[in-house]
């Protein structure tokens, strides 16, 4: 009975670890880092400019979740030794997160360099087949994401990304509407904020920490 329990408790952990509304503010962060890039696209601000922002404000709320989660979400959960098998989920976790940063900001540079230096980076097909391809290369690793977490939500936001992209590729949004790139990515962004900042607030709310033990902190250290 007690080792059920235990598996209880790490289960309820874990399920609580990556359901604090971080990761969808996180997606808020991406898509905000896009709506800058729509925004220095229509100036004249040199490509690597654009380049460095994208890279930096992206990365930078890799950064700040991974900060919230040590600082304000772990002292809530306690202390739990997860068990083998998690252990190498969240291994593998880190690694596709990484990967799904980085595929976003090389399509979204690629998308605002082919339009602005007249060039294809998928060769001479239609845009609808580009967009094709963009939203299968996005959705697998958001779709890993969302089967390693047990976190079905996370596929809106592989839903918005692809619905971004139409208007970007397809619909040439951006050629009809001055900052048209960044009134789509930025609504997109305050879609994955609105619901992200206020789950964390209520996770904050609801969950009081951890009472510290003898010797070691609400981490066990």
């Amino acid at each position: 009975m007690k080792a059920l329990d235990l598996q209880r408790i790490e289960r309820k952990s874990w399920r609580m670890l990556h359901r604090d509304g971080l990761m969808d503010a996180l997606f808020g962060v991406l898509f905000l880092a896009a709506a800058v890039v729509g925004i220095l696209d229509q100036t004249t601000v040199p490509d690597a400019l654009r380049i460095v922002a994208l890279v930096v404000i992206q990365f930078s709320g890799v950064l700040a979740m991974t900060l919230l989660r040590r600082r304000c979400v772990a002292p809530r959960l306690g202390r739990v030794k997860y068990a083998p098998q998690r252990v190498k989920r969240m291994k593998s976790l880190r690694i596709l997160l990484a990967s799904c940063v980085a595929v976003t900001a090389l399509l979204v540079v690629l998308t605002a360099l082919s339009g602005r230096l007249g060039f294809s980076f998928l060769g001479d097909i239609g845009g609808l087949h580009v967009w094709a391809i963009i939203t299968a290369v996005v959705v697998v690793p958001i779709a890993g994401l969302a089967l390693f977490l047990d976190y079905p939500r996370l596929l809106i936001y592989a839903g918005l990304f692809s619905a971004v992209e139409f208007l970007h590729v397809v619909v040439e949004l951006p050629k009809r509407v001055p900052f048209g790139a960044a009134y789509a990515y930025g609504a997109a962004s305050i879609i994955a904020f609105a619901i992200g900042i206020p789950i964390f607030l209520r996770f904050l709310r609801t969950t009081p920490r951890v009472e510290t033990t003898e010797g070691g902190d609400s981490n066990g250290r």
